[in-house]
């Protein structure tokens, strides 16, 4: 299509040479032709040529968003002119319901805001099918009771991997907060990424951090745990904190992870453009944020994790 529109422009140029030519070094014969009509003409070819111009540059500049997803699974999806091809990864907050409200662990047991390995655990389950559910307020409820998974309730000891786990409360949470070191199901803050998989009949296996391998688990329909360490420029510190990697695009040269972050959109920035880490309160803005590869100064690379059967 371009080389067609640019053998146009050529023809054009080359008859706006020939008028051109004609008029003045040939006036007998073009004696009969009025100078406004040539004038009329040479507008006219001008414009066509400028209008043709404006053409190939739009389809070049359109060119650059233009890709295919390579998986039934996946689906088209554009936010801030960048186009992704995306996994459909339910979203929840690990602290706010669908509707922004602050929810907390009925049990007691568990404070929501350690929850974020539960959080994105569950979604990638939910990905799966594997848990029964019909909103994801319903879905996030499987992170601290026993809904379609009955033997995850508080007092109960299950057998992951050859191993006895006396579970500390209800849910997820019970077996993504085992600690190896001591046995125990411990219901704090510490971040088991195995067990809980294992026990619903799941592996993990780690992925390098090369953007094009995490693509190959995207495209062939996993979804990825992903480790990644926040930065809190405020506090001077360097937190951990789990998403899910559900999608990615290429533009302009970007290379860009779409996520399911279960606690905010950790690129916002504080009123002084510092990175606030885990400081700022929970936001449903989390779903659909983003890891740009070539500039992520908010968020460290951890680990990449795919899961399935």
């Amino acid at each position: 299509m371009k080389i067609f529109l640019l053998s146009i422009i050529l023809l054009l140029l080359s008859l706006l040479f020939v008028l051109y030519y004609t008029k003045s070094y040939t006036p007998n014969i073009v004696s009969s032709v009025d100078n406004s009509e040539l004038s009329t003409s040479s507008l006219a070819i001008s414009q066509t040529v400028s209008s043709i111009e404006v053409e190939l540059e739009m389809q070049s500049s359109s060119s650059t968003y233009s890709f295919e997803c390579k998986n039934s699974e996946l689906s088209e999806f554009e936010q801030n002119g960048i186009q992704y091809c995306r996994l459909n990864v339910p979203y929840f907050n690990q602290v706010l319901n669908s509707s922004g409200v602050e929810t907390l662990d009925p049990s007691g047991l568990g404070r929501v805001s350690y929850m974020c390995t539960a959080a994105a655990s569950v979604m990638i389950m939910g990905y799966y099918n594997r848990l029964t559910y019909t909103t994801t307020d319903e879905l996030r409820e499987h992170m601290y009771k026993s809904l379609s998974v009955d033997g995850l309730k508080k007092g109960n000891t299950v057998k992951v991997n050859g191993t006895n786990i006396k579970l500390c409360m209800d849910g997820a949470f019970a077996l993504t907060s085992y600690d190896p070191l001591n046995g125990k199901s411990n219901c704090n803050w510490n971040s088991n990424v195995n067990v809980y998989f294992n026990y619903l009949g799941y592996k993990l296996f780690n992925v390098s951090s090369k953007f094009d391998d995490i693509v190959k688990e995207i495209d062939k329909g996993r979804p990825i745990l992903f480790a990644i360490a926040p930065v809190d420029q405020i506090a001077n510190k360097v937190e951990s904190h789990y998403v899910v990697v559900k999608g990615y695009s290429v533009t302009e040269g970007k290379k860009i992870l779409l996520l399911n972050d279960p606690d905010r959109d950790l690129n916002k920035l504080n009123d002084q453009g510092k990175c606030a880490g885990l400081s700022f309160p929970p936001s449903l803005d989390g779903e659909n944020s983003i890891f740009d590869f070539n500039s992520h100064k908010c968020t460290q690379i951890n680990n990449f994790y795919s899961i399935y059967k």
